[in-house]
């Protein structure tokens, strides 16, 4: 993933609108990866303060993640059903980072007192704290799968009739469909591992949920990133001409 951010942001044979998006969305799961590892320190999650701060952090960077998949599952939604590529970049990005401090800033209003209390320094003790950020991720990831089943359904019959961009609109949406769907598992499994149902024997979600979180940045590297033609064009010719400036 670390390769993903680089190239992107070094090539501008990819600076095209899902590239962005993408390099987003591997810097949100980055950034929540290390969050989540980081908060794993005993200290972190007994101290109030630091909990609040990490609990913030990951509230926010999750939600900025479910949304980056979201916005370049509109944005290819449109592009295969309506042939509209491009334009939107920057509406994409200003929603894709401002929602989740409208999400943020709610929970804090309305459970201010329990925010940072969780063991596991994940927003708050009570379902209630929580419930506003399962109440923003939970739709988010939920549109974002009918999305890709649209595009899925479509892909064979794209508006557009550059070969060329029918290639890549299907290699992404492919690859694009995959790691949407397993991030909505991902929280689907979060949402009984951080709440508690103490009138129900349920099994602990909790491991489920780590493993696949812990993943994700490899499935957006390699379905994401190494699934697309321009991607792996820039990435392995970059490697081809380092090799040769150190040899030649």
């Amino acid at each position: 993933m670390y390769s993903d951010l680089i190239l992107v942001s070094r090539s501008s044979s990819v600076w095209d609108m899902f590239h962005l998006l993408r390099l987003n969305t591997a810097s949100a799961v980055l950034i929540s990866a290390v969050l989540q590892w980081v908060s794993e320190s005993q200290g972190i999650r007994d101290d109030r303060n630091m909990n609040e701060l990490f609990s913030m952090l990951k509230q926010y960077w999750f939600l900025a993640t479910a949304h980056f998949l979201f916005s370049e599952s509109a944005a290819t939604f449109r592009a295969v059903t309506a042939g509209i590529i491009g334009g939107k970049t920057w509406s994409y990005l200003s929603l894709a980072y401002g929602i989740p401090f409208v999400n943020l800033g709610i929970t804090l209003y309305l459970h201010g007192d329990n925010y940072g209390t969780d063991p596991r320094a994940f927003i708050g003790w009570l379902n209630e704290t929580k419930s506003t950020f399962f109440y923003g991720i939970l739709p988010c990831v939920t549109i974002s799968v009918i999305l890709v089943l649209i595009i899925l359904i479509n892909t064979a019959t794209p508006q557009t009739r550059k070969d060329s961009v029918m290639e890549q609109l299907a290699t992404q949406a492919y690859g694009l469909s995959v790691v949407v769907f397993l991030h909505a598992i991902t929280w689907v499994f979060a949402y009984p591992a951080f709440n508690h149902f103490p009138d129900y024997d349920l099994a602990n979600f909790y491991p489920i949920f780590a493993i696949l979180d812990a993943w994700t940045g490899a499935f957006v590297f390699c379905l994401l990133g190494l699934s697309s033609r321009k991607f792996r064009g820039a990435m392995f010719g970059q490697a081809r001409l380092s090799v040769s400036k150190m040899f030649f």
